[in-house]
């Protein structure tokens, strides 16, 4: 099967992809590798009230978990990378207090993994396409 059909998460996360609902970090990451910039995730479409990225099958994860990556994007690039990694751990730590509690764990260590190569991506993402968002 070519790469192209296989969906951008088990690219990205292998078989098991994103843990749902999904890290805001882990779902920025994917949001990076969907959009040449954050103006485009953020772009709405013709008649629609939420950003592009949210109607986007390719971005794994709950709606709310999609908003809170679009979020932690712009504290990225408003106050820097490590308060926006910050940030989207202790969303998580929100979102997992009492719903999906089992997947706190993986969803971290999974979020963890991907802020080395997220520093990466995003300072080329950055370069491409400074925002003003």
């Amino acid at each position: 099967m070519p790469s192209s059909d296989i969906p951008l998460q088990f690219r990205l996360f292998g078989s098991g992809g994103a843990v749902y609902p999904g890290h805001a970090v882990t779902l920025a990451y994917a949001i990076m590798q969907a959009y040449p910039s954050l103006e485009a995730a953020l772009t709405r479409r013709a008649n629609e009230s939420f950003p592009e990225a949210l109607g986007n099958n390719d971005i794994p994860g709950a709606g709310g978990c999609v908003y809170s990556a679009l979020e932690i994007l712009r504290l990225a690039y408003s106050v820097g990378l490590d308060a926006a990694f910050e940030r989207g751990d202790e969303i998580w730590l929100s979102e997992t207090q009492t719903a999906y509690t089992d997947r706190r764990l993986p969803g971290q260590i999974q979020a963890d993994g991907l802020k080395e190569a997220f520093r990466t991506i995003f300072a080329s993402w950055q370069e491409k396409t400074p925002v003003t968002a």
